[in-house]
């Protein structure tokens, strides 16, 4: 059940937004990983990346608050770009088709001010 805060405001949509969007990228984009394979795929992209600034680790708790939609004001965009680097990761290497809408930059929308 997703627990984000809805509601008319600017925010409220952004967040069902992006809870839409994280929804589908892991339930159907991802094949539903476990929370196990996200904290250690986000491990092997984090000791990857060249600029860790936009990384963050992905505990199992964390993503599946992010997964869940289980907050009420947009998570730091560094944790939302893991989740989706890592989701992106784990469909490629799964042979499983990935939307042109739920590329990384897509989420560029939902980026903390």
């Amino acid at each position: 059940m997703n627990m984000i805060m809805g509601g008319t405001s600017r925010g409220g949509r952004h967040l069902t937004l992006l809870a839409a969007r994280i929804s589908k990228l892991y339930r159907v984009e991802a094949g539903e990983p476990t929370y196990l394979t996200l904290e250690k795929t986000a491990e092997t992209v984090i000791a990857e990346a060249t600029d860790r600034d936009f990384f963050r680790h992905l505990p199992r708790a964390t993503a599946c608050d992010l997964v869940g939609g289980k907050y009420k004001r947009i998570p730091a965009w560094p944790k939302i770009h893991t989740l989706v680097i890592v989701c992106h990761r784990i469909a490629g290497k799964s042979n499983l088709p990935i939307s042109p809408l739920d590329r990384a930059d897509a989420f560029s929308c939902c980026e903390t001010e």
